[in-house]
């Protein structure tokens, strides 16, 4: 089983001399294609798309307000918000946009380690983003659409399986898989908080690096990129964590309220 958040010294360094104390423009240009099977995404057409960067390696988030970040559970399971934080607006994981350093990592308290089921989680920020060309947040999709049907998936990870980072955003257009056909392929590995993607030939997907990631129907949130078997290979789709936003907007209204009675 493979996660798809990137550890390695690779990340660290480039953590560590990145500015995160700083906001700057968003001026970086995109050159060459990335993903695996897809292709550079400019972050103005996807601003809500953030890079969540921990103390040794990233995932993917998604803004789902101006103040808290959607990710994945496995990625801020046992790690500190003190050495976390949260890039958006640029279309680099390790420079450019707007830093915000977050507040608290709130995972779901059913979350399983060893499956992955319910793997989500949020990032409260210390200060909120600003709303603008290259940062907005998105809404939640209303359903899961049927097989077969376009669904769009973007990260900073890897473009092949242990591969390196990809120094920019990207993203790949995938096909949503039967929840039955999935599970006879991960041998009955799934839970009801899970769903598959990507396409029955292989080559497109998900990887190392885009966890917590957004994917997406029709513009709207459909759930984060979770884990899979390898990336990109043809017998087993990416998986993904369904969202359950009635937890989700539970667990901020809780913290909120917390907050506010401090």
């Amino acid at each position: 089983m493979l996660i798809r958040s990137f550890i390695g010294i690779f990340a660290v360094i480039l953590a560590l001399i990145s500015s995160a104390n700083a906001d700057v423009s968003n001026s970086t240009s995109i050159v060459d294609d990335r993903i695996v099977g897809g292709v550079a995404q400019r972050v103005r057409y996807r601003r809500y798309q953030v890079a969540v960067v921990l103390a040794e390696y990233i995932c993917g988030g998604s803004l789902i307000s101006m103040k808290w970040v959607l990710s994945a559970a496995h990625c801020v399971y046992q790690e500190s918000a003190k050495t976390t934080y949260v890039r958006a607006g640029s279309n680099n994981w390790d420079y450019g946009g707007v830093v915000r350093w977050a507040k608290r990592l709130i995972r779901r308290q059913d979350y399983n380690p060893n499956n992955y089921d319910n793997d989500i989680a949020l990032v409260l920020l210390k200060k909120p983003f600003v709303k603008g060309p290259y940062i907005s947040a998105i809404a939640r999709a209303s359903h899961l659409p049927a097989q077969g049907k376009k669904l769009k998936v973007s990260g900073f990870g890897t473009t092949s399986s242990g591969g390196d980072l990809a120094p920019y955003l990207k993203s790949v257009w995938v096909e949503m898989f039967s929840f039955s056909k999935c599970q006879n392929l991960y041998s009955n590995a799934l839970t009801e908080a899970m769903f598959c993607a990507g396409v029955p030939q292989g080559g497109k997907d998900s990887c190392q690096g885009d966890s917590g990631g957004p994917i997406t129907f029709n513009g709207r949130l459909l759930g984060v990129v979770s884990w899979g078997y390898g990336c990109a290979t043809k017998q087993y789709p990416g998986v993904y964590t369904r969202l359950s936003w009635t937890g989700i907007v539970g667990i901020v209204r809780k913290i909120q309220a917390r907050l506010y009675s401090q």
